[in-house]
């Protein structure tokens, strides 16, 4: 029995369903191949997203690590000129002089961005990052923002040398050894804070280095 001669015995309903059948083929494979291209849109898109989204943490990593790494060395220097601070009022306290006649203390500030990670964070980027990657990129922001508590932490506690730069500046430091009294252990705390931060600024140096 050729094909059409089975067609033609077909039941009406039969026919009516494979009318439908036909119709239909052409349709759910036109629906999937648009699933399809929509999908390798999106993907093309996601990957697109954390292509850009690495580059600029990778940027603002970069640009981090060389603001840091040229502030180590000025804060190195920030801990002896704070080291003299205290053997200036060691002196003053102890016997009514001091040999040091003049010193001073610069505080280093590095600007540690996070633009780009809270951008990759807003953007849904990380969301398509390995897990792996985005573990070390979260270490290591947090790490940065303890260095950027803690360097803010010095610089409020800094004022309190206030007092002893006056004392400096007037040409008789020594006539402020009341002042002078309770200041030597707001320096030793200002030196505590600017170790912790030293130690963490450092520790954030290697993370930088690693990446």
């Amino acid at each position: 029995m050729t094909p059409e001669a089975g067609h033609r015995h077909l039941s009406p309903k039969r026919r009516r369903l494979r009318h439908f059948l036909l119709q239909l083929l052409p349709v759910t494979a036109g629906i999937l191949i648009a699933l399809l291209i929509d999908g390798l849109v999106e993907l093309q898109r996601e990957r697109a997203l954390v292509s850009a989204a690495r580059s600029a943490i990778a940027a603002e990593i970069s640009a981090n690590a060389s603001d840091l790494n040229a502030k180590l060395a000025a804060l190195t220097t920030m801990q002896d000129d704070l080291a003299r601070v205290s053997q200036l009022v060691d002196d003053i306290l102890n016997s009514g002089r001091t040999a040091i006649d003049e010193f001073g203390y610069d505080m280093p500030r590095a600007n540690l961005d996070r633009a780009s990670w809270e951008s990759a964070e807003r953007t849904g980027a990380l969301g398509y990052m390995d897990y792996e990657d985005v573990r070390k990129y979260s270490g290591l922001y947090a790490l940065q923002d303890r260095v950027q508590e803690s360097q803010r932490d010095v610089l409020a506690r800094l004022p309190v040398l206030g007092i002893i730069v006056h004392a400096m500046s007037s040409g008789d430091p020594e006539g402020y050894v009341q002042d002078l009294q309770n200041k030597r252990a707001d320096v030793a705390e200002v030196q505590v804070a600017l170790r912790n931060y030293v130690d963490l600024a450092n520790a954030l140096a290697a993370e930088y280095a690693a990446f």
